[in-house]
């Protein structure tokens, strides 16, 4: 009897431990953002994209390179941007399909970790991004 008792003392300690387990998992970053971008992508909402993108610590420049050529962007700068107030920096373009969230846009043919690599970079004002998402032929606009 008390075999019986230990094996289900273990079972139930054995799932109180997976729903901790999923309880940190859900209130994880990495797992709300794939949780919204399966979501989209399940009703097929997602946007054609362009960000443009300053780099504002030159410490990160040659990992953000590097992520650009991950997903075959060029890493190559243009001197001007729409809105820009300086004319003179040095911003990356690249252009994606990405969901539009209030949190943020995120490229739905990225890797996980390069999307929070990338919201992590904005949020510590490594970089700052601008999206434009396009209405229609040619035009496109700002994401608000």
């Amino acid at each position: 009897m008390a075999d019986n008792e230990f094996k289900k003392e273990m079972k139930e300690l054995d799932k109180s431990i997976e729903d901790a387990v999923n309880e940190v998992q859900e209130t994880t970053k990495a797992f709300r953002i794939k949780k919204m971008i399966d979501a989209r992508l399940k009703n097929n909402d997602y946007e054609d994209c362009y960000f443009s993108v300053l780099i504002l610590d030159d410490s990160i420049e040659t990992s953000f390179k590097e992520l650009l050529r991950r997903y075959d962007y060029n890493d190559y700068t243009i001197d001007t941007v729409s809105g820009c107030w300086n004319l003179n920096d040095d911003w990356y373009q690249f252009r994606c399909n990405a969901i539009i969230e209030w949190s943020a846009v995120y490229p739905i043919d990225w890797n996980l970790a390069d999307i929070i690599y990338l919201e992590e970079l904005y949020n510590k004002r490594k970089i700052y991004i601008q999206v434009y998402h396009k209405v229609s032929g040619n035009i496109w606009e700002p994401i608000h």
